[in-house]
């Protein structure tokens, strides 16, 4: 069903755009994760368990890696947005 949605000039589009979306998207995190280690009130043991925890949820999303198949473009850019 959505590779009838998607024409090939479309899926050619979203493989070159797929990097840059995930590099901007990647330095939210970033920016995310370094008001974590500058919280003053938490312990740095606070401070390094969460971001690991959240570093682990984090790279499984589409935003840091991304099944790059034609059948899965619909969702993953649904997921972008």
């Amino acid at each position: 069903m959505t590779n009838e949605i998607i024409t090939k000039k479309d899926w050619k589009l979203f493989q070159e755009r797929v990097p840059d979306w995930q590099e901007k998207h990647m330095e939210k995190l970033v920016d995310d994760y370094v008001k974590i280690l500058q919280d003053k009130i938490k312990l740095p043991s606070e401070k390094f368990w969460e971001l690991e925890k959240r570093i682990k949820v984090d790279q499984r999303t589409p935003g840091v890696s991304l099944r790059l198949e034609k059948s899965e473009a619909f969702y993953n850019i649904l997921y972008l947005l």
